[in-house]
Order: C-alpha cells, then sequence, then structure tokens
C-alpha cells in the first residue's frame, strides 16, 4: 500500500469522512459559489454595512456580529476545493464568485463611509491595517479549522461553524479597503489605511485557500469516482450552464487540462503565499524590534529611578522630585532633581553615574538639580549658610531666608525682562558644586518667544541682573519655540511628511513639559482643494494631527484649528500662555461656539 493512500484512510477514519460525505460536500460547495444565490449576496450586503458600522464606531461586538454573518467563507472554500481536485468549473464559479464578492463589500463599505457625517480611524480599524506574519499564522490554522468545520457540516455537525466565522474575519479587512477609500477626501493616511487592510485580506485569502487544498487533498475530495459521480451530478439541466457548455467545447478547457496538474496548481498557490509572506514577516520584525525597544527603556527607568531613590532620597535630608531620561550621544543622560537642605557632592554623583551605568551595560550621564528643601529642625544647612551671606535681612528661619533671596531675584528678573524678548514661562534658582568645589548659585530662566535672545541680548541681561544683585548667579537659558513650521502639505501625499512628524512629537514634548501652554494649529489653503482622486480639507488635517498627538499622550481637550485662507496648503503650530481662568470663563461661550461649528473637541 502506498504511503499517500495510508494518510489519505488514516485521515478519513479519524475525521469519519466517507464516500457519501466526500459527494455532500462537493456538491454543497458546488451549489454555494453559483452566482444566482439571491440569499448570499443579501446576507454579504448586511454583513459589509454591519463590520463598517462597526469599526466606524470602535465597536468589536458589531465586528464580530458581522463575521457571524458573512458567507464569504463559501466561494474561498470553493477555490481551495477546486484547486485541490482540478475542478476546472468549480475554480472558474468559485473564483468569479469571490471576486464579485469582493467588489460588492468594498462598494458597500466605501459608500457607506462617504454618507457618513464623520471619518475617525478608529482602534478597530488601526488594528486592521498593520498585519505582520502571527497573523498569517492566525489565518492558516483558521483556515484548517474552517475546512475541518465544513466537512463536519455535512454531518450535520455545526457547533464549529460560529467559531470559525470568527476566527477566519474576511470581511472587516474588506470594510477597512473600503473605509480608506471611502475616506480618502478626509483622510491624509487614506491609502496607507486601505493598503495595510488589503493586505490583511490577501492573507486571510491565501492561508484558507491554501489550508483548505490540503485538508481536501488529505481526505480524498479528488479521488476519480467521487469525481465521476459529482461530473455526472454537475451535467443535470439546472446544474450545467450555457457557459460552462461553451468553456467546455473551447481551447481554454484543453489549455487547463494542460496545465491544471496538481503541482502547477500548488506552484502557483504558493507564489501567492510567499507574495503575502515577505512583507508580514518585514512587519513582524518591526514589531519584534519596537517590543524590545520598549522593554529597554522601561528597564532604564526601574533602574534610574531605583537607584535615584536610593541614593538622593535621604530622610529629614532630601526628597527625589522629578526624574527625567532623555538619549545622549554616548548612552543615557538622566535628569533628576531633588529638594535638599545639603548639597550632594561630586562623588555622590559619581556613584550614581557608577551604579546605573554597571548595571544598564551602558554610559549614564547625570545632570543634578538641587532646589532648596528644609527638612526636620536643623537650621544651619548648605543653603541658609549661603543666603545668610548674601541677603542683607537675616531671617531666623532659613526657608524664610531663602524666600526673601528668590522674591528678590524675581522681582529684579520681571522689571529688567526685555518687552520684546517673550513670555517667561519660568524661573528656577538653585545650587551647584562648580569643578573647583565652589558652591555657586544657578538661575534657570525659562521663555516663550519666536526667537532665541541673541549673545549681545543675554549678555545685557546677565549684567543688569548682577548689578542689581549682591551676588552674581549663572545664568542658564531655555528657549521655548513660539511656533513650529509652516509645515507644507501636498495633496498628493498620503501619510504626514517626517518633518511634520518630527515638528509634532516636539510640539508635544513642549506641551507635557509646560501644561500652562495651550496649542493653537492653522491650517492655510483655500477652502477646498480638489484634484483627481484627491483632496485635503480641515477635517482630514483634525483627524492626522488629533492622532499623532494623542499618540504622544497629549488629550485635546483645548486645542483650536484655524482656517486660513492661503495659496498653498499648511500647516503651522502656535503656542500661547493660557489666560488665567476669569478669562477662559469669560471667553468660553464663544469658543466653544466656534468649535462646535468646526466640529472640533471643546
Amino acid at each position: 500500500m502506498k504511503f499517500s493512500t495510508k494518510i489519505l484512510r488514516t485521515a478519513s477514519r479519524y475525521l469519519k469522512i466517507d464516500d457519501e460525505v466526500r459527494f455532500k460536500v462537493y456538491t454543497s460547495t458546488v451549489q454555494g459559489t453559483m452566482l444566482a444565490n439571491i440569499p448570499y449576496w443579501v446576507e454579504l450586503i448586511l454583513a459589509s454595512g454591519i463590520a463598517t458600522l462597526g469599526l466606524v464606531l470602535n465597536s468589536p461586538a458589531i465586528v464580530i456580529g458581522a463575521m457571524l454573518v458573512s458567507p464569504l467563507m463559501t466561494p474561498i472554500m470553493g477555490t481551495g476545493l477546486a484547486l485541490a481536485t482540478g475542478d476546472f468549473f468549480l475554480g472558474i464559479r468559485a473564483i468569479a464568485n469571490l471576486l464579485l464578492s469582493i467588489g460588492t463589500c468594498l462598494a458597500v463599505s466605501t459608500l457607506l463611509v462617504m454618507l457618513l457625517p464623520f471619518k475617525e480611524s478608529t482602534q478597530e480599524i488601526l488594528a486592521r491595517t498593520q498585519p505582520n506574519l502571527l497573523d498569517l499564522i492566525v489565518a492558516l490554522l483558521s483556515g484548517l479549522a474552517g475546512s475541518i468545520a465544513t466537512l463536519k457540516s455535512s454531518k450535520g455537525l455545526t457547533s464549529a461553524l460560529p467559531g470559525t466565522a470568527i476566527a477566519v474575519a474576511l470581511v472587516p479587512p474588506l470594510c477597512v479597503i473600503g473605509y480608506g477609500l471611502g475616506s480618502h477626501h478626509f483622510e491624509l493616511q487614506w491609502w496607507s489605511i486601505a493598503k495595510g487592510g488589503g493586505l490583511l485580506f490577501a492573507a486571510n485569502l491565501v492561508a484558507i485557500v491554501l489550508t483548505s487544498m490540503g485538508i481536501f487533498l488529505l481526505v480524498g475530495m479528488g479521488r476519480r469516482h467521487i469525481r465521476s459521480r459529482v461530473d455526472e451530478w454537475q451535467r443535470l439541466p439546472e446544474q450545467f450552464s450555457q457557459l460552462e457548455a461553451w468553456l467546455e467545447k473551447s481551447k481554454i478547457w484543453r489549455t487547463m487540462e494542460k496545465i491544471g496538474t496538481l503541482q502547477a496548481r500548488f506552484v502557483i498557490l504558493m507564489i501567492f503565499f510567499f507574495l503575502v509572506f515577505f512583507p508580514l514577516q518585514q512587519a513582524l520584525t518591526r514589531v519584534v524590534a519596537q517590543i524590545r525597544e520598549r522593554s529597554e527603556r522601561q528597564q532604564q527607568v526601574r533602574v534610574i529611578h531605583e537607584v535615584a531613590q536610593n541614593l538622593f532620597n535621604v530622610p529629614k535630608t532630601s526628597e527625589v522630585e522629578k526624574i527625567d531620561m532623555e538619549p545622549a550621544a554616548q548612552g543615557i543622560r538622566a535628569l533628576i532633581r531633588v529638594s535638599t537642605n545639603r548639597l550632594f557632592n561630586k562623588e555622590e554623583r559619581q556613584k550614581f553615574e557608577d551604579e546605573t551605568s554597571g548595571r544598564l551595560k551602558k554610559n549614564v550621564s547625570l545632570i543634578l538639580i538641587q532646589s532648596p528643601g528644609f527638612f526636620g529642625e536643623e537650621k544651619e544647612t548648605d543653603w541658609s549658610k549661603f543666603f545668610a551671606l548674601k541677603t542683607e535681612a537675616k531671617a531666623a528661619d532659613p526657608e524664610e531666608t531663602y524666600r526673601l533671596m528668590f522674591d528678590r531675584i524675581q522681582s529684579s528678573v520681571e522689571h529688567l525682562w526685555p518687552e520684546d524678548a517673550g513670555q517667561m514661562l519660568g524661573m528656577q534658582l538653585h545650587l551647584e558644586e562648580n569643578p573647583d568645589g565652589e558652591v555657586v548659585p544657578v538661575l534657570h530662566l525659562t521663555f516663550l518667544a519666536d526667537s532665541d535672545l541673541d549673545a549681545n541680548a543675554k549678555s545685557i541681561f546677565r549684567s543688569a541682573i548682577h548689578q542689581s544683585l549682591s551676588f552674581e548667579p549663572q545664568i542658564r537659558w531655555e528657549w521655548v519655540p513660539s511656533e513650529y513650521g509652516p509645515f507644507s502639505l501636498t495633496a498628493g501625499k498620503t501619510v504626514l511628511s517626517e518633518p511634520m512628524k518630527e515638528g509634532l512629537i516636539q510640539f508635544a514634548a513642549v506641551l507635557k513639559k509646560f501644561p500652562q501652554l495651550e496649542p493653537e494649529i492653522y491650517f492655510s489653503a483655500p477652502r477646498r482643494i480638489a484634484v483627481p482622486r484627491r483632496g485635503l480639507s480641515s477635517e482630514a488635517i483634525r483627524l492626522q494631527v488629533s492622532g499623532e498627538l494623542e499618540s504622544q499622550g497629549i488629550p485635546l481637550s483645548h486645542w483650536v484649528l484655524r482656517e486660513q485662507e492661503g495659496g498653498k496648503p499648511e500647516l503651522r503650530l502656535s503656542l500661547k500662555v493660557r489666560e488665567p481662568e476669569e478669562n477662559q470663563e469669560k471667553d468660553k461661550g464663544e469658543n466653544n461656539q466656534e468649535n462646535n461649528e468646526k466640529g472640533l473637541p471643546q
């Protein structure tokens, strides 16, 4: 007995498949692929509409309901059976049905999205735009389950069919493509969305066809006596169409008989398999790299926090207030702010760098900002000793001494700050130990302006501050740009440009660091840009910018998008200091009315 025959008999025995089951599965699959099947098309249209609305509403339950309604598994199984048995007529029927089904689903979802009053890329949509190799593996397993469920359904065992319908998930990816096509006038990433959904559907389709072909071959669906019986059944007048009769007499049939061997069919299918395999593998590699980078980042944060708390959080002496990290030219830079009544010396700071570098196997540099802290009952601290020498009014309380000094510096800065130099965002005073071991005061000034102060303006301001105080603090400047851009928007582009993404990342970082700022986004363009197959609008800009800012952790409860007439489309990001609450209440009604008119968040 041949090895292949043993496998066939073993598989048939365990799956309880006999000739009657094979004939029933074959004939029901042929009937299911017939185009004149009104219930099939009604179910497909309903499934497409349900899936599209579920995706737009971000409802997993609705999307699952569409999977249960969808009949799209039938022509795909028919394609797999045709490839397994070499049935040319079934293949023509199944592929024609499949192509028409895909077109119907795309048409329904695209039209429905175009009619919707809003277009927003929800999580349910985005989750189906970045498939990877794991999705292909899931599709292969789903195809196996679907093929076995199809065989079992011929015996009245249908318990696995609902789960299989959910697992194969064929209609939602198609509706994602439809969403991308239907929102191309409003969604800058419409092509990326459509392409991602198309890749996921192609992976599901190829995997299910491949696995169903393998299962049908395994159980002997193409055995000669089964094919003969099916051929006789297919030639009945109610089954054999005039088109099929014409095809049988044409040269197409004779050509397909020559090239339609099992080996040729398998090679063609594997070509399609590898066409989706390689991009999915590349996507998985990117996902793995992102996960490793995220894991490494979390480990760095954990180690730096742990060492900082152990070294700089001393009872009745100091307290760690804030810890930040940023990449450096070589390794990592840790920025730690502590409130302390004594200065940490160079040896203590070096101990932090050595311990963290050893544990992370990376070079860690430390920037330690030490602010005055008053803990316990100790009166003589590094701060009180320094400020007692620099203040004319000697206060008994060291905290009061520091307050007097800070008020004096703040008054001098406010009086001497140039009017055209922008708005002051913050002022911090702390002590540092210089390389010579001397304790020196450092004044850190943060300001919002269109441009940085030039060297001459900084020198004049520094001299004025030194003259107004009884000591000469080092001054460190931090300029926060009030505008980013403009960034050009090209109608033919489908995604945000790299300069625009980098600008939004910087924009978001500033907003997180300075909560007193509020953003305004200016969209300058003609009222409507219409080009072949492409358009831009303020709604499209809002969706893209909001998605990018939300990915950076910026809530969109206060930002405003303003349209301006312009010659060419461009985007400009602006920052301003948030108005006091009493002024906000005064203008609240006006701002809300403006946002409502434009469909923007309040």
